[in-house]
């Protein structure tokens, strides 16, 4: 029997019917067919590859869509949540088809040292992507527990497999997985097979949170103490609606921004938006929330990369 994951100890799980997955899905293909390039106005029009070629050796953040982030940290080239391909499904053939183009193609792409995945899913782990990756001899990817067999099958190499709460180091960089609360799936039968992660990257001088995909719970405020205070955190504000569907699995604005304060964070890099038709609500909503949930809570945090193709220098 394989061994299956779970969320932490009274985390609710969703339960789902056909009849409400039938129902999003309907949902979300009208919206898909109704969406025009005139109602996109959160990318950045400036080519990105320029933009980085001119910061040279500077370290940077940028981000490339989704919740794909691409940076510069401590001189190494770091790719998180990779998703380049043109629909989130099998084969390529099946799923949600992005509105919005990465910010970098392929060819366009550093040499990357190294891979981040937070969970399997179609969005975050790009396998037609993986495989065409040139540079699989040199790059580290480093995913939750048990997704390394899948990892294999793109033809890397180096992978290394972190519980949560494990940290791995690579010279000045210190990479940790922490809990998110979320699950697994690609599959008919894997659901759960492989765990899922944040990410926390840290130097001397920055450090870092990637959510992956999770829900809100008490747990950020637990990393907040324990690794805290974050320069940046990058968080999902999207795919929220309809909400008794996906509270369990994702934050909306408001709760992303608690999670930012629970982290004790700065800055929030926001993600998981803005690419991809894969819930209800207005494509364009979730950055208006989260400035309105900001100004709600009187807080003064302060929001970067809201464009897609934006660069942040550090």
């Amino acid at each position: 029997m394989l061994k299956r994951h779970k969320n932490l100890p009274g985390t609710p799980e969703r339960k789902l019917n056909f009849l409400t997955i039938r129902r999003l899905l309907s949902q979300t293909k009208n919206i898909r067919k109704n969406l025009h390039q005139t109602d996109i106005n959160w990318v950045n029009k400036r080519p990105l590859k320029k933009q980085l070629d001119a910061l040279g050796t500077q370290d940077y953040i940028t981000w490339i869509g989704h919740a794909t982030y691409l940076m510069q940290f401590s001189g190494k080239i770091i790719l998180i949540d990779p998703f380049f391909s043109n629909i989130a499904g099998p084969f390529g053939k099946f799923g949600p088809k992005r509105y919005v183009p990465p910010a970098l193609e392929l060819d366009e792409l550093p040499q990357i040292d190294y891979i981040l995945i937070t969970h399997n899913h179609y969005d975050h782990l790009d396998m037609p992507f993986l495989k065409k990756l040139n540079s699989k001899s040199h790059t580290t990817i480093i995913v939750p527990t048990d997704l390394g067999k899948l990892i294999k099958k793109a033809g890397f190499k180096h992978i290394i497999e972190l519980a949560w709460f494990e940290t791995t180091n690579a010279g000045p960089l210190s990479f940790t997985a922490v809990p998110a609360y979320h699950y697994s799936k690609r599959g008919l039968f894997d659901r759960n097979v492989s765990h899922w992660c944040g990410f926390i990257l840290s130097t001397e001088k920055h450090t870092l949170f990637h959510s992956g995909d999770t829900a809100y719970g008490p747990i950020f405020k637990d990393i907040g103490k324990k690794y805290g205070p974050f320069d940046f955190a990058m968080l999902g504000i999207g795919a929220y609606m309809p909400v008794d569907m996906m509270k369990l699995v994702h934050t909306d604005p408001d709760e992303a921004l608690q999670i930012a304060l629970d982290l004790n964070a700065r800055c929030i890099l926001p993600m998981h938006w803005g690419t991809i038709v894969l819930t209800t609500e207005p494509i364009d909503e979730p950055l208006q929330k989260l400035y309105a949930a900001i100004e709600k809570n009187k807080s003064d945090m302060n929001v970067q990369l809201k464009h897609i193709g934006d660069v942040l220098s550090l």
